[in-house]
């Protein structure tokens, strides 16, 4: 069973692995399940992996700076992002509960959005998701 606090102190983990590859619209993280609207990103605005940098045996990441981009840089996968997301996470999970095995009992499903109304529909569905399962009576006060 995943916990709310757990999956919020975790957050981190999203921040580091989508904002490089998808702009968040909404999400929502529940008891046991949770729900990201994103919009993946087009290629040409994703930019480069920052390199890694070796010292003293522990790998260290560079700050981003354009001009020390080498041809050798690389873009991230969408979906190796979302992997790493999971994996992560679920590594981190496994540990703190002294458990092991899958954590996620299914993939995670994607949709595409195809229109204005749909998007906005999901919008409302994602923040009205605590209500609809009885956690919360106002989407405003669930965190």
């Amino acid at each position: 069973m995943l916990f709310l606090c757990d999956i919020c102190s975790r957050f981190d983990l999203y921040k580091r692995c989508i904002p490089s590859i998808a702009d968040t619209y909404a999400w929502v993280l529940m008891n046991k399940h949770f729900h990201f609207l994103v919009r993946i990103k087009d290629e040409n605005e994703i930019g480069l992996l920052p390199r890694l940098l070796v010292n003293d045996k522990q790998k260290k990441r560079e700050t981003f700076n354009p001009e020390k981009i080498s041809n050798k840089g690389r873009k991230p996968l969408p979906s190796r992002q979302f992997s790493h997301l999971f994996n992560a996470y679920s590594k981190w999970f496994n540990r703190a509960y002294k458990r092991t095995g899958s954590l996620f009992e299914k993939g995670f499903k994607r949709k595409e959005v195809g229109d204005e109304n749909y998007l906005k529909h999901l919008v409302y569905y994602t923040h009205y998701n605590p209500i609809h399962h009885g956690v919360s009576d106002n989407y405003g006060d669930y965190p």
